[in-house]
């Protein structure tokens, strides 16, 4: 068959509304908003103002939005510039009808302005309990800063059902003012309905089959496409024998818990990670990328990391694995989509706005 589709997970919740960004602006004086009984916010010296349209002939009372998530996207250091002034400067928000003849304001403190992607449920590498979250923050930010560039504003659900028609901004009022943004800043710097994807998910491997000769056993996602998945994380190791009632978990070595009725089990396996070689097909033809990736092995020991002698004849693997390197050769932009949904939804589209980013290599690369 064909090579393997690439498999990605979503970090983010995404709710979708039928609405759009209409306009986005910054400006560094108040009076620019054009409404003379714009309340008065302390410390407010500029700010960005976004409208937003209702769509499928809607208005905005019958829409129950209650927060709003962008994406800060562009070229060079605005994404940075607009996150920063939006996060570190904002003071306020504030919610009111696009319309300058209709009066009616929502002023909302700075604590309705939220960043995303710092918490657990937020993560998109896996993690452990016993892990510092501040690694995996430092692993994601120098893997994929723009998985960062994203801002929330929450409480605006009553403002937003007051709103009768099918226009309404929010302004987002800052202490700082910076005359350069002015002419910088657009509706194509925020993205709605967006969530940050990574190639990783689980997979059970082909069944390893035991012997007495080999303590060490190599374990692949697919024997059919083995250049199309490389595993990332071994998650679960069970051994199976003859009958369907013999079945026997295996528990990671050095993850074990040294306490209670586990360690009586004495049965753990261990992984060892190493560099996958050109194969001669390869060698003839060429890889069809400079990414080559590694493969795992997998081995049984006891607690004194001995080898482990079992009556068992097949090992089930759950692993998290990626796509290797075939996020390189997907078609971005060349389709009606670049992603379809496991699930049914009514959407015409989900697009790579940012990305697909190169595979990083593990340790034993030596990259």
């Amino acid at each position: 068959g064909g090579q393997a589709a690439c498999e990605y997970r979503t970090a983010h919740e995404t709710e979708l509304w039928p609405i759009q960004i209409k306009e986005a602006e910054y400006f560094s004086y108040l009076g620019e908003l054009g409404k003379p009984d714009f309340p008065h916010v302390q410390g407010a010296k500029a700010g960005i103002r976004l409208r937003l349209q209702a769509n499928a002939g809607l208005t905005f009372d019958q829409i129950s939005l209650q927060k709003l998530s962008l994406h800060l996207r562009g070229s060079d250091e605005l994404p940075m510039q607009i996150y920063e002034r939006i996060l570190a400067n904002g003071v306020a928000l504030v919610v009111m009808p696009a319309d300058k003849k209709i009066s009616g304001y929502e002023v909302l403190d700075r604590s309705h302005i939220q960043r995303v992607g710092f918490e657990d449920e937020q993560a998109l590498l896996p993690y452990s309990q016993r892990s510092f979250s501040g690694y995996r923050l430092l692993q994601e930010y120098f893997a994929f800063p723009n998985r960062f560039m994203f801002v929330e504003f929450t409480g605006i659900g009553s403002a937003v059902q007051r709103c009768r028609d099918t226009e309404i901004d929010v302004v987002i009022l800052l202490n700082r003012s910076d005359s350069d943004l002015e002419k910088l800043v657009s509706k194509d710097n925020f993205a709605l309905f967006c969530s940050p994807a990574i190639n990783l998910f689980s997979k059970r491997t082909d069944r390893i089959h035991l012997t007495d000769t080999q303590h060490e056993y190599h374990a692949v996602p697919d024997r059919s496409r083995p250049m199309d998945f490389e595993i990332y994380q071994v998650k679960r190791v069970v051994g199976l024998g003859t009958s369907a009632d013999q079945e026997q978990e295996f528990l990671p070595f050095y993850a074990a818990n040294d306490l209670g009725t586990e360690a009586d089990l004495n049965t753990y396996y261990a992984v060892q990670r190493v560099p996958r070689l050109l194969s001669s097909r390869q060698r003839r033809q060429g890889a069809r990328s400079s990414y080559l990736g590694s493969e795992a092995y997998v081995s049984l020991v006891d607690a004194s990391e001995a080898p482990y002698r079992t009556e068992l004849r097949q090992l089930a693997v759950e692993a998290l694995c990626t796509n290797r390197d075939l996020p390189l050769h997907m078609p971005v932009g060349q389709g009606k989509t670049d992603f379809n949904m496991e699930m049914s939804a009514p959407v015409k589209s989900v697009r790579c706005v940012a990305g697909p980013t190169a595979p990083k290599p593990s340790f034993v690369e030596g990259e």
